[in-house]
Formats: C-alpha cells, sequence, structure tokens
C-alpha cells in the first residue's frame, strides 16, 4: 500500500505496527523473529528521516519531560540532550555514522547499546574524544523508538 500524503505520519504510524507485529512474533515463538534489529531499523528511519525532512517539526519537549510516567531512560554519560529535537540530533549523528555498540546480557541477548557521536563527523577519534555517549536498554529504546513515532505520527499528521 502506497504512503499517504503526510508520508512522515504515515511512516511513523507503519513502523509502530511492525514494531507491535515483531514483538508478538517473539512472544509467540517465533524463532526467526529478531525484535532489536527490528527496532534498531525502525530508529534509524525515525530519527533519519524526518529529522532531514523538517526537523523545526520536532518538539522542543524538556527531556525532564519525557522521563517522566515510565517513559524511556537514556544514561547520557558525555554530552546532554535538554530538549527531544536535540536528543534526536544526537541519536541521528549516532545512527547515521555507525556510532553504535550491542551489548549482550549473560544469556548472549542484546540488553543494551552504547551509542556516541564524535565531533565535526570525524569518526576515527578514540573514545575519550565523543562530544556525546549514551546507554540505553533495550527496553529503553524500544520505549523512546515508540515515543518518538506517536510524536511524529501527532505532529507530521498536520503537514
Amino acid at each position: 500500500m502506497e504512503y499517504s500524503s503526510r508520508f512522515i505520519s504515515d511512516f511513523a504510524r507503519r513502523t509502530l505496527r511492525n514494531l507491535d507485529r515483531i514483538q508478538q512474533g517473539e512472544r509467540d515463538g517465533e524463532t526467526d523473529v529478531f525484535p532489536v534489529t527490528q527496532l534498531w531499523n525502525s530508529l534509524l528511519g525515525l530519527v533519519v528521516l524526518p529529522r532531514e525532512r523538517d526537523e523545526n517539526l520536532i518538539p522542543k519537549t524538556p527531556m525532564a519531560d519525557l522521563w517522566t510516567d515510565g517513559r524511556p531512560l537514556i544514561k547520557e554519560r558525555r554530552g546532554g540532550s535538554g530538549t527531544l529535537r536535540e536528543l534526536v540530533g544526537h541519536l541521528r549523528n549516532a545512527v547515521s555514522h555507525g556510532g553504535v555498540e550491542f551489548m549482550p546480557d549473560e544469556d548472549r541477548e542484546i540488553a543494551k547499546l552504547t551509542l556516541w557521536n564524535f565531533p565535526s563527523g570525524k569518526w576515527d577519534q578514540p573514545p575519550e574524544k565523543r562530544n556525546w555517549e549514551a546507554v540505553v536498554a533495550v527496553l529503553d529504546l524500544d520505549r523512546l523508538a515508540r515515543l518518538i513515532a506517536s510524536t511524529y505520527a501527532d505532529v507530521f499528521a498536520n503537514v
């Protein structure tokens, strides 16, 4: 089915449905689904495309307002994000330039991710040169992707 004329809003809604479908498959015991891979692919689309199309529509919601009521928790180790728009910018750069490490738990399941950026896009520097770095558990990454998708579904619906 083709996308509607409100592409970003439509893309966000479809992303939510895909995440639900993959996670349901895992709950149903399907062994050929990879929820973290789908989550990462979803995040790639959610943080790159809308930011490139119309960054000014991404809300400047203060981070403190996002982390209430069970919302995602990202532990920013270096640098910081004051707003959702700033966080999406950091995520966009990390996702687009491969600034990610997937870290397994004792059962070898991906449990959390470390994401990072370097100043001026110089990606061949040692870790101590990172200007933004964050750690996020997979559950919180899912919550974050859903928060961003839900926000875009609403904000970009009228564009």
